[in-house]
């Protein structure tokens, strides 16, 4: 994210995340969001951090994986081509397609979907912040999610509380008369 005036260093990035679970444990969710497609990212560059994410070990509880975004009227989708990229035909005009010398945005959209998979099959994908409000919200016990991989979440269960749910609020705000 340096390329684009963001960023601190990950490796100051990782030692505070460390330094927050060791002082609050399963008390605390961590999550990491993720651009995919900035600059000076390409394959190479991913492979120094991915494994870091995929390790048991690492304290990030929940994250999400995102293609990068060029908007009109933004610093980089005003000045895309200083930052190397070309727009191609076909994009929406608020959501161009891109490319630079690494990644096209369906390779980067690829590749957040390959990763989100990858984690959630393999439990690290665990279910996050607002997800956690969202379910504590519709019923789902707060205690059965702190640290929950989203791949043994109860669907089923999360699907009913939220029908349940539903029909509560339609009994407040419309009246008993539910049809």
């Amino acid at each position: 994210a340096k390329s684009i005036g963001k960023g601190i260093h990950p490796d100051k990035v990782k030692d505070t995340l460390y330094k927050v679970k060791d002082a609050w444990g399963s008390k605390v969710v961590c999550h990491g969001n993720f651009i995919i497609g900035l600059p000076e990212d390409n394959y190479e560059t991913l492979d120094t951090w991915i494994p870091w994410i995929e390790d048991a070990n690492c304290p990030l509880d929940s994250m999400i994986f995102t293609p990068l975004g060029i908007h009109p009227g933004s610093l980089m989708g005003d000045n895309y081509e200083k930052y190397g990229y070309t727009l191609e035909e076909g994009g929406a005009p608020t959501h161009p397609i891109w490319r630079n010398k690494y990644w096209s945005l369906r390779e980067a959209q690829q590749f957040c979907a390959d990763i989100s998979s990858k984690l959630f099959h393999n439990g690290r994908l665990k279910v996050g912040n607002s997800d956690i409000f969202n379910m504590i919200n519709i019923g789902y016990p707060e205690e059965d999610l702190i640290g929950k991989a989203w791949k043994d979440v109860d669907f089923a269960k999360l699907k009913v509380l939220n029908e349940q749910r539903w029909e509560e609020y339609k009994a407040i705000i419309i009246g008993k008369h539910i049809v």
